[in-house]
């Protein structure tokens, strides 16, 4: 059974993520993990665009494992993570903030 596709024909999804360096963190941040979850039982591609510098971007398991992911390409000059969601998938990507994280 195929799943339906998600609204749009071209990107069925496109995230921001935007953050700060909180200053009352006393550690600095050297990762980030964003977790995402389809709950509409579409299928389609996603696409990330990163607010801040990120560096290495790695998919990962809900253990924060590396995990393989279909369709999964990062392209850090654009700033931007693309991949294919399945219906109701969990999915946890796992990113290096440029510049070693230094808040």
């Amino acid at each position: 059974m195929n799943a339906p596709p998600l609204s749009s024909p071209q990107r069925a999804v496109v995230l921001f993520a935007h953050g700060s360096r909180d200053p009352l963190w006393r550690q600095p941040i050297e990762a980030v993990a964003l977790r995402m979850v389809e709950v509409r039982g579409g299928a389609g591609e996603v696409c990330v665009r990163w607010g801040f510098p990120v560096e290495a971007v790695h998919a990962a398991d809900l253990f924060e494992q590396p995990a393989d992911l279909a369709g999964f390409v990062h392209d850090a000059a654009s700033g931007t993570t693309t991949f294919t969601v399945r219906p109701f998938q969990i999915v946890t990507l796992r990113a290096g903030l440029a510049g070693g994280g230094a808040g």
